[in-house]
């Protein structure tokens, strides 16, 4: 995960913030581990390629612009992805998020790799630093990404969220499932009608009915019943 969209997730009321202050740790605590497991697997390559420790190779107001526009590309698509109205309009987004997100990043890392290496995630960033030994013009890599994690929820919300069908909230959702499940609908009072049961009284069998005293059936007079 990338600590600018956890940021951007969160101001767009996604996810608390303790949840983002978990992530945030367990992504930076991630990339430092895989980027110490890089190095002990392979030290020459590591240090061939500086530890993957981003770098410029145009000034840092062009760097922090591309990086601002790239990070801003995958957050928009991680919004774009996850969120309830579009999946509540469109049956195909969740089969199809994982490959919007994957483009964006895609597309983010072929515009940017040959001018500041492609952080767009500060998580990587600082792993690769602290690894590498290396923290030339490392604000960059942090700057960029809070801006556009701050940024990119609010354009979406202004620009965007009027495209898709507005949805019901979780709170509305529960209590239509529970009032679908229950035997009958409610009347428009907002009341359940009485269910009034009444216990149905045995039918006496064909010699069991009533009749005078004194009449006795053929089966039972051959069966010797006495009338009285």
């Amino acid at each position: 995960m990338n600590p600018a969209v956890t940021l951007a997730t969160m101001l767009n009321s996604r996810i608390t913030l303790l949840r983002a202050l978990c992530y945030w740790g367990a992504q930076i605590v991630g990339a430092i581990a895989g980027a110490a497991m890089a190095r002990a697997m392979n030290p020459g390559s590591f240090r061939a390629v500086s530890g993957g420790v981003n770098r410029l190779n145009v000034g840092w107001r062009a760097a922090l612009l591309g990086e601002i526009m790239g990070t801003l590309l995958v957050v928009f698509a991680f919004l774009v992805a996850y969120d309830r109205r579009r999946r509540y309009s469109s049956d195909h987004v969740n089969v199809l998020a994982p490959l919007e997100i994957g483009l964006a990043v895609t597309a983010a890392h072929l515009f940017l790799v040959p001018f500041t290496w492609c952080s767009i995630n500060p998580a990587r960033s600082i792993g690769a630093a602290i690894i590498g030994g290396r923290w030339t013009h490392h604000w960059i890599w942090w700057v960029a990404p809070i801006i556009a994690g701050v940024v990119g929820p609010l354009l979406y919300e202004t620009f965007f969220k009027h495209f898709y069908t507005a949805v019901p909230s979780e709170e509305e959702v529960k209590a239509q499932q529970w009032s679908r499940s229950q035997p009958q609908a409610q009347t428009q009072g907002g009341q359940r009608p009485l269910q009034i049961y009444t216990q149905q009284q045995p039918q006496e069998s064909f010699g069991q009915q009533q009749r005078p005293p004194g009449i006795v059936s053929e089966q039972e007079r051959e069966r010797g019943v006495a009338t009285y």
